[in-house]
């Protein structure tokens, strides 16, 4: 069992998971392409604009957004592990504000979670190294 605290290649991340609320009804009474343009301004406001940092004392400084979108399902993902500890959770909620604000205007109702736990990003959002534990981001419990 690795101790994620004490590993150097897991960090603490911000992790909030959202998605459109009651999507398996809406694919039943809207058109493909009401739903399309639904998707769109959902994914649209969901992913942040912030351009990805480059080097790891880039991201340090700020956290910047990395999303992963499926469909009607979206994480984000965010370090806390900044100047400004609670820097993070300050923007997020912000970010989520604008989302939920920007979906409502749209008719897009969301639902989602949020939590706290260590993860592998890697400076350029891509995961662990392929000789690690495989691909991807891996969030510990």
């Amino acid at each position: 069992m690795t101790d994620f605290n004490a590993d150097p290649d897991y960090e603490e991340c911000l992790v909030t998971f959202f998605d459109v609320l009651g999507f398996r009804n809406l694919l039943h009474t809207r058109s493909g392409a009401e739903i399309r343009e639904m998707l769109s301004t959902f994914r649209q406001v969901s992913e942040g604009d912030a351009e990805a940092p480059r080097r790891s004392d880039e991201m340090r400084m700020s956290s910047q957004v990395h999303a992963e979108i499926v469909s009607d399902a979206i994480v984000r993902t965010r370090t806390t592990e900044t100047q400004y500890h609670a820097g993070p959770l300050v923007w997020e909620l912000i970010d989520l504000l604008h989302i939920q604000i920007d979906c409502l205007n749209s008719g897009i109702l969301v639902r989602g979670a949020m939590t706290i736990g260590h993860m592998h990003l890697g400076i350029g959002f891509d995961g662990p190294e392929p000789s690690k534990q495989g691909r991807g981001c891996a969030l510990a419990g």
